[in-house]
């Protein structure tokens, strides 16, 4: 059996951005940042079908505490890690903290595969790349499902633009 991890900066982002993704490869989502959505989260991944875990990092924390967490990941015998590791993808002028976990991954994860996730570029416009379509007609629904749990994000002024601008259905990888 194949063991896919899934980075995600914030809770949302792996919906957002890699929803599709996630439910191909049925994978272990890892939320980098605490900014207390766990419950959100934990609905939010029900409708991906994946298993997730919320690490205990706050927003701001320097590289060297954010890499520390992310090594913990790895299985130190190598006996049991993982086969390949979603990460977003590092763009320029891109959202700092979608940076930082996606430039950690290549070092952290580097003997394993990498697919990497297009987020979102500056001045509040999307990524452009290969567009990723789920392989299923019900992923679409169970996107939409789990994009409806984030509540908060839907409800708050400078976050609510993205729920309704992506709508799309698309995602990108690099």
């Amino acid at each position: 059996m194949t063991r896919t991890l899934l980075l995600a900066p914030h809770a949302d982002d792996e919906t957002l951005f890699a929803a599709y993704l996630a439910q191909r490869y049925a994978a272990h989502i890892c939320v980098v940042y605490d900014e207390g959505r766990e419950v959100e989260l934990n609905h939010a991944t029900t409708w991906l079908g994946c298993s997730y875990h919320q690490m205990p990092i706050p927003k701001g924390s320097d590289e060297e505490y954010v890499e520390a967490f992310l090594i913990g990941l790895r299985d130190p015998s190598g006996a049991d890690d993982w086969d390949r590791v979603i990460a977003p993808d590092v763009e320029d002028y891109g959202h700092e903290e979608h940076n930082l976990v996606g430039r950690l991954a290549l070092t952290v994860f580097q003997d394993i595969e990498i697919i990497r996730y297009r987020t979102y570029s500056p001045r509040g416009t999307r990524s452009h790349g290969t567009p990723v379509k789920p392989d299923r007609p019900e992923w679409i629904a169970r996107k939409l499902a789990a994009l409806s749990c984030y509540r908060t994000q839907i409800e708050g002024p400078t976050t609510q633009p993205w729920f309704y601008d992506l709508l799309d259905m698309r995602e990108w990888v690099s």
